[in-house]
């Protein structure tokens, strides 16, 4: 007997194999398209926080000397008005300020001096940090040799449970 071609029952059953090939690719699809987008907002936290790391560090680093003013406001909510050779809005050596309203940490960038509190006819970039129980600003001083070095101690905690604690040397203190 010569066949020339496929009977229904084998074309039947060629197609109920091929759907579940396809069925079961579509889950494996559809399961790393679901973690990929967990992986996403992972990294997207994780490179926000990585900016805040960033910004709070070269502020506090890169600070002109003697130009840091800490003023605690409650028991887990200090105000800092500093000035920077950082700018994140390209400004020249801003005025910058951190301050916690409503629990949200916010950063101001100026060209003009800071003054707590603040009036209406202050100019500044505000940037908001995220929401946050504690911000928390410690100075200390410490002479090495003929230079009197200063070291701040941040500790923010953020809503969500997420930790920094940085002791920074401020660099520019001649």
């Amino acid at each position: 007997m010569k066949r020339g071609a496929f009977t229904l029952i084998e074309m039947m059953v060629a197609i109920v194999i091929f759907s579940l090939i396809v069925i079961s690719l579509y889950k494996s699809y559809d399961a790393l398209k679901e973690s990929n987008q967990k992986y996403s907002k992972i990294t997207e936290e994780m490179e926000h926080l990585w900016r805040i790391k960033r910004v709070l560090y070269l502020d506090f680093a890169l600070t002109l000397k003697s130009n840091v003013k800490v003023l605690n406001q409650e028991r887990n909510r200090d105000i800092v008005l500093l000035q920077t050779s950082n700018s994140i809005h390209n400004r020249f050596n801003p005025f910058v300020a951190y301050v916690v309203k409503n629990g949200v940490l916010y950063r101001l960038e100026s060209l003009y001096k800071l003054h707590y509190p603040f009036d209406t006819q202050t100019v500044a970039d505000v940037d908001r940090i995220g929401k946050v129980k504690r911000f928390r600003i410690y100075k200390a001083l410490k002479k090495e040799g003929q230079r009197v070095i200063s070291y701040y101690l941040i500790d923010i905690l953020f809503s969500d449970k997420t930790k920094i604690l940085y002791k920074i040397r401020a660099l520019n203190e001649v």
